[in-house]
């Protein structure tokens, strides 16, 4: 065996691609990351407010929400059930009014903001041109249990967080 010559690679010695893994993470702390954060703490503000609104009067209409929360995250609410996603104030609010009971004390828990970065999309003025989305999802309880929710908001290159 000495003199045994190699005829063919064996199909586990296959040639490396030219470069190795490349693992990305984002910088934490970074502007945009501190000015969403700072936003999302604001709204869940204004979102507890409405939540606690619904508690003390189960007659909040749609139109009542969006005064409490139209200019947050949950401007279009999504909710999970056993079913799914729901989506919207015509069906988001009648599924809160079954969870925020009157005289429950509703409470935020859980906050999760997943930031991304969105391509350039020659948008007609700089004002429109999304450069970042954040999504997040949130749970809330009224004593007992918890639910989870969802929302959006959006960074412009020019503007503030939308």
């Amino acid at each position: 065996m000495e003199n045994a010559k190699v005829t063919r690679r064996a199909k586990a010695q296959q040639t490396q691609a030219c470069c190795p893994a490349v693992i990305t993470h984002w910088q934490p702390g970074s502007v945009l990351e501190t000015k969403f954060t700072a936003r999302v703490l604001e709204d869940n503000k204004a979102i507890l407010n409405g939540f606690r609104a619904l508690a003390k009067n189960p007659g909040l209409t749609e139109e009542d929400m969006r005064a409490y929360m139209g200019a947050t995250y949950l401007r279009t609410p999504r909710l999970l059930t056993k079913a799914g996603w729901v989506e919207g104030w015509a069906k988001v609010l009648p599924l809160l009014k079954e969870i925020i009971v009157r005289g429950s004390r509703p409470a935020i828990d859980t906050v999760s903001v997943v930031i991304e970065y969105q391509p350039f999309a020659e948008a007609k003025t700089p004002a429109d041109d999304i450069d970042a989305v954040a999504r997040i999802q949130f749970s809330f309880s009224a004593s007992p249990g918890g639910t989870t929710g969802a929302g959006e908001l959006k960074h412009s290159r020019v503007c503030e967080i939308i």
